[in-house]
């Protein structure tokens, strides 16, 4: 599935990437979410020229969580592969990831790891390293998918680590925890991996399935930091909402509280560094929130008015 919203330049590269699969996928839905560009157009003359099925669904803007949902619930596959419009897949991204569920059935989602399209500095070259397998334990199989044994809840808090692009997940499990969060423009994917999570068993691999692409429309971009600041907690407060219909252990709402906690000490700092507009919108909405202690702190206050239109020194050392 393909949402894609104003992505007439990017997506025929994402679809070309489907269509060299040595695997190739059943079924391709691409959802336009209320595009003003000639995404739709593009893509069916993709399709027209390169005689390959393509189901396109339109519907007004809701966000990609909404786009998503929307293939989800328009497809009857028992596998889902995500791909984001502006992401490319390796060719044999669906091949390796398809073959880990049919090593292991009770899988719920199987994932591999990223790089870049790009060459920015200040931009992580991978999803995951080395680092993240000393958080749990896992099982190793011949192919080398690294099965986490228990529950992956406490090891997603601190971010996804798995991208939406570089996985595949089971269809009836991503209906049985509700699909993705509509109600957030960011963090929808960490939200819906900490779910799926309460569900089964987690396999990931170290070799790269996926090219993942920084531009201006990413969320993550400074045009749209702030809103990605305050999901980030929202996410995090919709989980800790849903500790009983996950069945989390006291450990674990533990877990999720101090990572609550610890977002919402470092919102302030974190929209700071972009400047003052950043800065005074999260204070906005953490206000509104019932959030004011995390405000009381006078150095992301004098960063943003020192540097109104962002820190270039502290924006040098982010990294997503």
């Amino acid at each position: 599935m393909i949402p894609a919203y104003n992505r007439a330049h990017l997506i025929g590269e994402a679809l070309d990437s489907v269509a060299c699969q040595t695997r190739v996928p059943d079924e391709v839905i691409v959802v336009d979410d209320g595009s003003t560009d000639d995404t739709v157009q593009v893509v069916q003359r993709w399709a027209d020229r390169n005689s390959f099925p393509i189901k396109i669904i339109q519907q007004s803007n809701g966000g990609a969580a909404s786009a998503r949902n929307t293939a989800i619930r328009q497809t009857d596959a028992d596998l889902i592969a995500p791909l984001d419009s502006d992401d490319v897949w390796v060719p044999d991204h669906v091949q390796i990831l398809l073959q880990a569920f049919h090593n292991h059935p009770n899988l719920v989602v199987s994932a591999g790891n990223t790089k870049r399209l790009d060459d920015l500095p200040q931009f992580k070259r991978e999803a995951y390293g080395e680092e993240l397998f000393k958080k749990f334990e896992y099982d190793c199989d011949d192919a080398g998918l690294r099965i986490i044994r228990g529950s992956a809840f406490k090891s997603l808090l601190k971010g996804a680590y798995i991208q939406t692009s570089s996985c595949i997940f089971q269809r009836a499990a991503a209906v049985e925890v509700g699909l993705f969060d509509e109600s957030l423009r960011s963090y929808e994917d960490q939200l819906f991996f900490l779910r799926l999570s309460r569900l089964g068993t987690f396999g990931l691999y170290m070799a790269p399935v996926t090219l993942l692409r920084k531009h201006d429309d990413n969320t993550t971009h400074r045009r749209h930091i702030a809103s990605h600041i305050v999901c980030a907690i929202d996410a995090l407060t919709i989980a800790l909402g849903d500790a009983d219909k996950m069945k989390l252990s006291d450990d674990e709402v533990a877990a999720v509280r101090g990572e609550l906690t610890r977002r919402t000490g470092r919102a302030m700092e974190r929209a700071s560094r972009y400047g003052i507009r950043p800065y005074w919108t999260v204070c906005r909405e953490l206000t509104r929130r019932g959030l004011v202690a995390s405000l009381i702190r006078p150095k992301p206050l004098l960063r943003a008015l020192i540097h109104p239109k962002g820190d270039t020194d502290k924006l040098q050392q982010i990294s997503n």
